[in-house]
């Protein structure tokens, strides 16, 4: 007898056909709605594209009429340099705090928060998620808002397993046999096999089955334009009012029967897709920008336009709302598929640097802050550069009565030109470009830096006004700091609810294997810096146990994080000011000499700051030499830490200590002007 396969999806919402037709008209309604209200924005050649077009510098359509051949056709530089100065501090900031991301637990769960928050760190440079945050930092400063679409890395197996399926009877209840004289399973129109329920009047038979199943291997990442997802309602002004999430994807028909054969799609919905003749797919603005084209819609390079929509919605009419997965396609009003969503989560991260109270969708740096200006810049360098080109190559004037004829006798360099007088070829005086032009043009450009938040003095440290004061240079840098770190705060809400996913994806991938995945060496090492225990027999593991519990994610950084030389600078500053503490009060800086905790966490800031590769080879004890408290760092085996020796010794290390011939230092323990 032929194998068969057993159901693949038990979250398959089971409806009456009517209902389920009323669904997908719903659904279908909405999706056009939404689509509607935004076509303006994210049609074919719509806002979207336009934004994109000026990142990209991409050429404008000329008119004869008034650009002759050689005319310039120079676009501005100024989106391309401030979304790229922008998304990499935003990027850097971000990203290369160590760790990104800190953890905070509850109850039990608190006593593993440093090895929840080492995992994900960890995992996150496997994942190459600070490559994705920056292209959904890129797309959110072009379009307003950047989604960050984080799915399952799935891996689909196959197995074969034994199983109690239900036998077809006749009228009488006697088995029906096939050909071979053996019971037929019953199959159901997914051509799956019914599992026999446990009721002793109903026959069964043990029958070997294909297993499909879906193996969860951590989280992945996809970016998405705005232009191929939408926030349902098409209207909604804030987070609360959503309750839909759609993104639009192109799917060839192998993959199409693949979800078949999973059991994710319905299989005749699947047949009415395909059925509708050739592919959906179509070369838009942004394949023409990159000089691509899309493949043959037909045959098996046929796509099929699909959204899959993410909602909540009190489907079973109980009164509580639930989590809800669909696919539907607008071509052709099918709905291939309708489940129950297991992760009870959102599963797109919006990241909106600019909230507009207005919309659920962000400013865009391009669109509704810089767009005035690079048109303006755009206008200014094409007229500066024809003004330019006209005068280098100036007109020359001819009597229509001069006997040269150019065409023969051509102009250039030892060329000789026959006239009667020498009146007859002049060239035209023309005024070269005038200084208010490039007043305007250096207006242009601060008039950018205001509006993007940003000014050269804070990017790279360069003044770009030589009349400015150092004060008044610190000023304008300060400010560009806060405008900066506002931005980066309202992208790190994006990053928290990223983690909230990521660790839900992690106790997925990892409840698959009992044994959990062995934890590499650095892992380990940084955990045993940090005090945390570790196994005293077999490998150091990370279970989903582990990642199970009530956690908070808060990510790390500021705009200060990444400028590795203000972070040395203000560690200087915290030593002397311990310093002086410990000689106003004495009975605290003997405190903290008798704490080598403290010291402990100063030394591994040093060399944190001052990027030591590896941190455990001067934090770690000798082994079998203990370090008690009170005990000094001149003490044979002792820690970093404690004493005023080694506020001394940090200060000298960060260029601070004292100069050569200059008094001592007074001790921490010593009262104020004793020596």
């Amino acid at each position: 007898m032929p194998r068969s396969r057993l159901p693949k999806d038990p979250q398959r919402v089971a409806l009456a056909p009517e209902d389920r037709l009323a669904f997908k008209r719903w659904i279908s309604e909405e999706l056009q709605n939404a689509i509607s209200a935004r076509s303006s924005i994210i049609g074919e050649g719509g806002l979207i594209d336009a934004y994109h077009a000026m990142y990209e510098q991409a050429p404008r359509p000329r008119r004869a009429a008034v650009h002759w051949p050689d005319a310039a056709d120079l676009a501005s530089y100024i989106l391309t340099e401030k979304a790229d100065a922008l998304r990499a501090r935003l990027t850097q900031i971000i990203t290369t705090a160590d760790p990104m991301v800190t953890v905070e637990g509850w109850g039990e769960p608190a006593a593993r928060v440093a090895k929840v928050e080492a995992f994900l760190e960890w995992q996150k440079d496997n994942e190459r998620l600070p490559t994705w945050l920056s292209k959904a930092f890129h797309m959110a400063l072009i379009e307003g808002t950047g989604i960050l679409e984080v799915t399952e890395r799935a891996e689909l197996k196959k197995s074969r397993i034994t199983v109690d399926a239900a036998i077809q009877t006749d009228g009488f209840g006697v088995p029906v046999l096939n050909e071979q004289f053996e019971p037929m399973p019953i199959i159901d129109d997914q051509q799956r096999v019914t599992k026999w329920d446990g009721d002793d009047q109903q026959p069964y038979m043990a029958l070997q089955v294909d297993k499909v199943e879906w193996y969860g291997r951590g989280p992945q990442y996809r970016v998405l334009s705005l232009k191929d997802f939408l926030f349902l309602p098409g209207h909604a002004k804030d987070r609360s009012e959503v309750w839909g999430f759609a993104k639009r994807f192109w799917l060839r028909e192998t993959d199409l029967r693949q979800r078949v054969d999973a059991g994710i799609y319905d299989k005749a919905e699947v047949d009415r897709i395909v059925a509708s003749g050739g592919g959906d797919r179509e070369a838009r603005q942004e394949h023409t920008r990159l000089g691509q084209d899309v493949a043959a819609q037909e045959g098996p390079t046929a796509e099929y336009e699909l959204w899959e929509v993410h909602l909540l919605k009190d489907i079973d009419e109980d009164g509580l709302p639930e989590w809800l997965i669909t696919t539907v396609s607008l071509t052709v009003d099918a709905l291939p598929r309708l489940a129950f969503d297991d992760l009870q989560q959102v599963r797109f991260v919006d990241f909106v640097p600019f909230p507009n109270p207005q919309s659920v969708y962000g400013y865009s740096l391009a669109g509704h802050k810089l767009v005035t200006i690079v048109d303006e810049h755009t206008a200014l360098r094409n007229m500066k550069a024809d003004r330019s080109a006209v005068v280098l190559n100036a007109p020359l004037k001819m009597l229509t009565t001069a006997i040269w004829d150019p065409e023969h006798e051509p102009i250039g360099p030892s060329a000789i030109i026959p006239v009667r007088s020498m009146g007859d070829v002049e060239p035209m005086i023309i005024p070269d470009v005038p200084n208010s032009v490039i007043d305007q043009e250096r207006g242009i450009l601060a008039a950018a830096e205001r509006v993007s938040g940003m000014s050269d003095t804070a990017i790279s440290g360069v003044t770009p006004q030589t009349g400015r004061t150092a004060t008044e240079n610190s000023i304008v840098a300060q400010a560009a700091y806060v405008r900066v770190d506002e931005v980066a705060k309202h992208l790190q809400q994006g990053v928290a609810d990223l983690w909230d996913l990521r660790i839900v994806l992690w106790q997925r991938a990892l409840a698959r294997d009992a044994d959990g995945m062995i934890a590499p060496e650095s892992l380990k090492q940084g955990l045993e810096l940090r005090g945390y225990a570790m196994p005293s027999q077999g490998p150091f593991k990370v279970t989903a146990a582990d990642l199970t519990g009530s956690f908070r994610f808060k990510p790390r950084g500021s705009v200060e994080t990444s400028d590795y030389a203000k972070l040395r600078a203000d560690l200087s500053e915290f030593t002397k000011a311990i310093q002086t503490i410990g000689q106003m009060f004495p009975a605290m800086g003997q405190q903290l000499a008798m704490n080598p905790e403290a010291g402990r966490e100063m030394m591994e800031q040093v060399l944190r700051l001052y990027r030591m590769p590896n941190l455990q080879v001067f934090l770690q004890q000798t082994p079998g030499v203990s370090a008690p408290q009170g005990i000094g760092p001149g003490a044979p085996g002792a820690m970093p830490g404690g004493g005023p020796d080694m506020l001394q010794g940090l200060m000298g290390m960060l260029g601070q200590g004292q100069s050569q011939g200059a008094p001592p230092m007074p001790p921490m323990d010593a009262p104020p002007g004793v020596m």
